[in-house]
């Protein structure tokens, strides 16, 4: 399986991902993954903002610093 760089923005789509390419691996063997670009907020500025602010509009303080904090969910993944 050849290493490849995935841009992933939370822990459990890290999660999915990895366990999906790890069962077609075992199953089908080497496989080809096409990704199809999605633009998960076409308005956002081209500038940018803090990952946090874009969470903590979007689904609250208290969600934004459960997600910011979950940084080793994905880590028995890898």
């Amino acid at each position: 399986m050849t290493a490849q760089r995935v841009d992933l923005v939370c822990a459990r789509c890290y999660i999915g991902f990895t366990r999906f390419r790890r069962a077609a691996h075992r199953h089908r063997g080497d496989v080809e993954l096409a990704f199809l670009p999605f633009q998960a907020a076409p308005d956002a500025s081209a500038a940018g903002e803090p990952l946090f602010e874009v969470h903590k509009r979007g689904f609250g303080e208290a969600t934004a610093r459960h997600i910011a904090s979950d940084t080793t969910l994905g880590a028995a993944e890898a």
